[in-house]
């Protein structure tokens, strides 16, 4: 009776290893535990430690004493990389031939970043959103992790989700083929579904030179980011169909009067009626609030803040809805 169970104990984990390690990119779920046979759920770290493609992270987190993370955790959801992503890791390092040769603090910062506590499950669901993860910024803010789905979940911008939705106890993991790493803000406005418009913008010449010189460098920005339905409105007042309808002089200076310079501004530190400079010089944002919510005028224009405080390694963005034209 004891081989018997055992044998059907072995299938069992055969069975999940395979469906694990058989995935695809963009799969719709994980596998449901309860129907291939076991009586619960596995925990976060059984899940891990029976996965042949998560050998690495587990051998990471337990050098690194990283679990202690998920054992104190209530509920998360923890994006968890491949032993195929942490390979691509240190090829694309020459500094490190193995994960022994990573330095803890970086080994415990970059999991920090894959993990997001007490948010609620992230799911295949998950409309776009910025949200907060474990990584502590240089800004005393949280690292945000952009989340966005279009029938599967892409992070920051990039399917890197091979087997998504799976649930354990108290926790839902996706396991993704690359180490995901903090973005910058133009990552966020190229990614970000409610802002290709203002995108278009950073492509067009001069200003594509211009702005992404100005974002290479070392400063940081609050970046106020009009939304799609923003510049509708916008070219419905000038009468135009779409940006290529606006002189790239006059797009420039509609852009720079959108970044705040040397401020990471998250929408709690706005206070009303503070005034903030803008990088269009003699133009000013004032803040406003009302109901709660607020917002940023320039030149007679008020835009309220709709999403807030996505961190990126360079600034923190929040999307507006409506273009600051400035009054020159």
């Amino acid at each position: 009776m004891k081989i018997f169970t055992r044998l059907a104990l072995i299938s069992t984990l055969l069975l999940t290893l395979i469906l694990l390690s058989n995935c695809k990119r963009d799969e719709v779920s994980g596998p449901n535990f309860e129907q291939i046979g076991f009586n619960a759920q596995p925990s976060a770290i059984e899940f891990i430690e029976s996965s042949i493609d998560l050998n690495q992270l587990d051998s990471i987190m337990s050098e690194t004493g990283w679990t202690e993370n998920i054992l104190t955790t209530d509920s998360f959801t923890f994006f968890a990389p491949t032993n195929d992503a942490f390979q691509e890791l240190l090829d694309n390092n020459e500094d490190w031939n193995s994960i022994a040769d990573i330095p803890k603090a970086i080994v415990t910062d970059m999991l920090d970043y894959h993990l997001v506590k007490n948010k609620g499950y992230i799911l295949k669901d998950t409309f776009a959103a910025f949200i907060p993860t474990q990584s502590f910024s240089d800004f005393d803010g949280p690292n945000s992790i952009f989340i966005k789905t279009e029938g599967s979940i892409r992070v920051n911008g990039e399917r890197l989700v091979a087997l998504q939705d799976v649930r354990v106890k108290n926790a839902v993991i996706h396991v993704v083929d690359n180490v995901v790493a903090p973005i910058d803000l133009l990552t966020i406005v190229n990614s970000h579904p409610e802002l290709s418009t203002f995108a278009q913008i950073f492509e067009r010449e001069p200003i594509a030179t211009n702005i992404n010189e100005l974002l290479n460098g070392e400063e940081i920005f609050t970046l106020f980011a009009p939304t799609d339905s923003a510049f509708l409105d916008l070219f419905t007042e000038l009468g135009v169909n779409a940006i290529s309808g606006i002189p790239a002089d006059d797009l420039e200076q509609v852009l720079l009067n959108h970044f705040v310079p040397s401020s990471n501004l998250y929408a709690e530190d706005l206070v009303a009626s503070e005034k903030l400079s803008t990088l269009l010089p003699n133009q000013e944002l004032t803040i406003g609030e009302s109901n709660n919510i607020k917002s940023v005028r320039s030149n007679n224009r008020i835009a309220n803040l709709v999403i807030t405080n996505g961190q990126g390694v360079n600034g923190v963005i929040h999307l507006i809805d409506k273009v600051l034209v400035p009054s020159n």
